[in-house]
């Protein structure tokens, strides 16, 4: 299966004919999606260890200090960030590869509409009417030699 990306309408952009494309025929979304992703899925992790650690340390010291114990505190706050880290990772990357086949899916549609609209101008200029000679000629734009300049026979 070809996979397209690119442009609209014309020929074919590479990424820096597309980037400065100021008519916005040819698109660079297309191109840059992969490594989007895979900077996406980098900073989603970071912040989803920075955001569980964060929030395990504040359970633990809170509980540390309510009760009497700071083993309670601590092991709670392990558990927390044990269990909700992959959870929220899981949600996160699921939810950023979600957006990101949405927007190619848009570029996709955009392709093949432009795609459908070259092929029915093709069949609509093949389909379209030739314009046929006279009956009373012989096929050819001129008149045929037996009959005068009003079309009727000598």
């Amino acid at each position: 299966m070809e996979t397209r990306t690119g442009s609209v309408g014309g020929g074919r952009k590479g990424f820096f004919g597309s980037l400065f494309d100021l008519s916005f025929t040819s698109f660079v979304t297309g191109k840059v999606v992969s490594f989007l992703y895979v900077v996406s899925l980098v900073l989603v992790v970071i912040n989803v260890l920075l955001t569980t650690g964060y929030l395990s340390i504040l359970l633990g010291a809170y509980l540390s200090g309510s009760t009497d114990s700071t083993a309670v505190g601590i092991i709670v706050g392990a558990l927390l960030f044990l269990i909700v880290t992959p959870i929220l990772l899981l949600l996160s990357m699921v939810y950023v590869r979600v957006l990101l086949e949405i927007v190619v899916v848009l570029f996709r549609i955009s392709d093949n509409t432009a795609e459908t609209v070259r092929l029915l101008a093709e069949r609509e200029d093949a389909a379209a009417p030739r314009p046929t000679a006279p009956p009373w000629t012989d096929g050819t734009t001129e008149g045929s030699a037996d009959t005068n300049d009003e079309g009727r026979a000598d």
